[in-house]
């Protein structure tokens, strides 16, 4: 049986946008996971079937879970490349840590 014209490319979408997490392209995943998501949208409006909706909807809130996780890596990760911006670099005049422990 064919898949239903709204799910053609669904399989592919998810695969890409999977290795891109894994491959560390958060962004690129988003976009992928954000047209998975309205695919499956797209077909659960043409469903009429209770029993096939109730699952197509469970994998769209798994989808949608999959998403969440990789926009808090996002997230995360933001936070922590404005936090290295922050901290200032270390002075000249500071001593090495190994003779703040040396002083009497």
């Amino acid at each position: 049986m064919a898949a239903p014209q709204h799910l053609v490319g669904l399989e592919h979408q998810l695969q890409v946008s999977r290795e891109s997490a894994l491959l560390g392209n958060y962004e690129a995943s988003l976009v992928h996971f954000d047209g998975a998501i309205s695919q499956v949208q797209r077909y659960l409006r043409t469903l009429d079937d209770p029993a096939l909706r109730a699952k197509w909807l469970r994998a769209k809130e798994d989808l949608s879970g999959e998403f969440q996780i990789v926009k808090e890596i996002v997230a995360e990760l933001s936070k922590l490349r404005a936090g290295s911006k922050a901290v200032p670099p270390p002075t000249a005049a500071a001593p090495p840590p190994s003779q703040l422990l040396l002083r009497p």
